[in-house]
């Protein structure tokens, strides 16, 4: 399985390094760095179903090993 390739980006919300999953998110909804887990607090949703919305709404999908 592959690794989770970590940025040097950090959340500007929450503090945490961010995933290159996040760096997509990030450029997708065109802010200032935010990792997955703040996106789902402000969304207030569940990952399954955030990371399904992106998926089918956006065509964006988690790396393998997130």
């Amino acid at each position: 399985m592959e690794k989770v390739r970590m940025l040097n980006r950090y959340c500007h919300i929450c503090g945490s390094q961010m995933t290159s999953w996040d760096g997509k998110l990030t450029q997708a909804f065109h802010t200032k760095d935010t990792c997955e887990q703040c996106f789902l607090l402000i969304y207030d949703m569940e990952q399954d179903a955030f990371r399904d919305r992106m998926e089918n709404y956006m065509g964006l999908r988690p790396c393998i090993g997130i």
